[in-house]
């Protein structure tokens, strides 16, 4: 088997659109895994729709929830036998020549374990919100992380790893409501080959109020936030670059960590201030327990009060 496509399910919405696009693949050596989180939907009646051997369709006893939801994407790479693993949301869609464009790429980057192809974002009626931007053929690992941290947009249906990879670097990498899991999942597999991209758009990432990214949670945001800056300090301390391009390329990503954090921490508190301009009051004596600088909530309070 080449891929495993895995679907950690919870949502029945658009479910059936998700399932169609997987079979619709031109490259038809795969399967397709679908975990069911304990929905208190009735997926059994969307998945039942199928009747094709390549379906494996598997029921958590327990719901992972919204704060675990990593642990669901974690039991859909149990039941993966794939050599290569993507791992899509239950409302987005692949386009059907995605399995076909992954499976060129990796005959041609043999040493390569993280593949992403480019990104159409869809709205709720699967019209066209945007096309993401190219990139460049092949990026090293400091290249991506740089590119990323500079705010390009990814999530993780948009890529394909290798099986044998995630299970080396300790599958996906926990963190509550998968906020940065996505992140540092990619960046551990990029290590030490870097990213192929494919620029053709083969995935499609669905907007939707329903999407836990665009979700409250705000102090357990704020603590991912925490969490996702440490590992990077971490992981960029722990680095030996060799050449003058990677010590360079390092130093940015360096430069880069703690712009990350406060730029993040703003645009997660600020939604907030829109309604409850006095919650400033709040994150300011929660300042230290999230490392939120003065710099940071005076910029908060300034725009709550409609300054730019």
């Amino acid at each position: 088997m080449i891929f495993s496509i895995t679907i950690p399910a919870y949502k029945k919405a658009f479910l059936k659109d998700a399932i169609e696009s997987c079979l619709a693949q031109t490259f038809d050596d795969f399967e397709l895994i679908i975990v069911n989180d304990c929905s208190p939907e009735d997926l059994d009646s969307v998945v039942c729709l199928f009747n094709d051997p390549r379906i494996r369709y598997y029921k958590n006893e327990k719901n992972f929830g919204a704060k675990d939801v990593v642990g669901n994407w974690n039991r859909c790479l149990d039941y993966a036998t794939g050599d290569f693993v993507i791992c899509m949301g239950d409302d987005d869609m692949l386009f059907p020549n995605c399995l076909e464009e992954y499976q060129k790429a990796i005959l041609e980057n043999p040493n390569v374990d993280a593949f992403h192809a480019r990104v159409l974002q869809i709205d709720e009626r699967g019209k066209t919100v945007k096309l993401l931007p190219d990139r460049a053929d092949h990026e090293s690992l400091y290249s991506f992380i740089i590119h990323r941290l500079e705010g390009r947009n990814q999530y993780i249906g948009d890529f394909c790893f290798r099986r044998e990879k995630l299970m080396a670097v300790g599958k996906y990498f926990y963190l509550p409501y998968a906020w940065g899991s996505d992140d540092i999942t990619s960046y551990l597999c990029a290590v030490p080959n870097g990213v192929v991209n494919i620029n053709k758009p083969e995935f499609k990432y669905r907007v939707s109020n329903a999407t836990i990214s665009r979700s409250g949670y705000t102090a357990e945001k704020l603590q991912s936030l925490l969490d996702l800056d440490k590992w990077l300090k971490n992981f960029a301390a722990n680095q030996q670059p060799k050449t003058l391009v990677e010590i360079e390329e390092l130093k940015q990503v360096e430069d880069l960590i703690p712009k990350v954090l406060a730029h993040a921490q703003f645009y997660t508190i600020l939604p907030e201030l829109q309604w409850k301009r006095y919650r400033i009051i709040h994150w300011f004596l929660k300042r230290r327990k999230y490392q939120i600088s003065f710099k940071t909530l005076i910029k908060l309070f300034l725009k709550s009060l409609g300054h730019k």
